[in-house]
């Protein structure tokens, strides 16, 4: 199931976190968007740096936004081991159990 690459256990970046967010994400990270590392049905994964620390190198996931995908509200990081994500809130059920229950979509409805 997708890709798997084996990650560096040392992961010490306390000082991106203390970095001020006051920057945009374009003056503080260099996106290297001739290098593709990997690509998606929705996303493009890149090479990309801190501009403070260059040689440190990143993988930055571009997720194509489409009006039937979730949104980003906002993200957390303050709890150790924790990426808490706020998305948009999409009521209605699940889509696999939809799918299950009626069978078919005409392409209008899907």
């Amino acid at each position: 199931m997708g890709n798997s690459f084996l990650c560096p256990v040392q992961t010490d970046v306390d000082w991106l976190r203390l970095a001020p967010q006051s920057l945009s994400f374009d003056s503080r990270f260099d996106v290297d968007e001739d290098n593709v590392l990997g690509t998606g049905k929705f996303s493009t994964v890149y090479m990309c740096t801190y501009r403070e620390n260059p040689d440190q190198r990143y993988a930055l996931k571009a997720i194509n936004q489409h009006s039937s995908i979730i949104r980003l509200i906002d993200m957390d990081e303050s709890t150790p081991n924790t990426i808490r994500l706020v998305l948009e809130l999409c009521e209605g059920g699940e889509l696999y159990d939809r799918i299950q229950q009626k069978r078919f979509y005409s392409a209008c409805q899907s």
